[in-house]
């Protein structure tokens, strides 16, 4: 059984596969844009237009995981790999899980902070309002939050690379069943 509580599949469908890389493409775009707004100074005329473009990707990532979530939770998965063992299966379950979290809970944070910034936050076509007059505590608060959760996003990405990696070396089939058309 897997933690969805059903039989394990025998292969990952392409569904699983293309949210898999949509989602991880999106990811890797998306810190880069974080970290580039980061290096913007709030009156440089590219930071609304990066702003823009990183609140779009967010909701692209939202609601990707959100269709992720429930493709993950009505069909099954392969059974773990016999090469991982019973600590690294549980383990690999939590980091997949706590990925779900983290990428669900970073858009979330991202839009409260703009929206506790008394700013429009900028969404494709349409800007929305402020959720009103900015709260410097509230608003340093989500900052936090939401940065926190972005490093810990990039070092969740490094060590799935690192796993991804190692499952390649290990010629496990988990790399190749991950890859798309196989």
């Amino acid at each position: 059984m897997n933690d969805s509580g059903t039989a394990g599949a025998a292969r990952w469908t392409g569904v699983h596969k293309v949210l898999h890389w949509l989602i991880a493409a999106a990811v890797l775009y998306q810190l880069s844009l974080g970290f580039d707004l980061g290096d913007l100074a709030d009156d440089d005329p590219r930071r609304l237009e990066v702003l823009r473009l990183h609140a779009a990707t967010g909701l692209t990532i939202l609601v990707a995981m959100l269709v992720r979530l429930c493709w993950r939770l009505t069909h099954a998965v392969p059974p773990p790999p016999v090469t991982l063992g019973p600590t690294a299966a549980r383990l690999s379950l939590g980091v997949h899980r706590a990925f779900y979290v983290v990428l669900l809970a970073l858009p979330v944070s991202g839009f409260l902070l703009l929206a506790a910034s008394a700013e429009r936050v900028p969404l494709p076509g349409f800007d929305l309002p402020g959720f009103g007059p900015a709260d410097r505590a509230l608003r340093a608060t989500l900052w936090w939050t939401h940065a926190v959760l972005a490093i810990t996003a990039s070092l969740m990405v490094l060590g799935h690379i690192g796993a991804a990696v190692r499952h390649a070396v290990l010629r496990d089939g988990t790399f190749s069943a991950m890859l798309p058309g196989r």
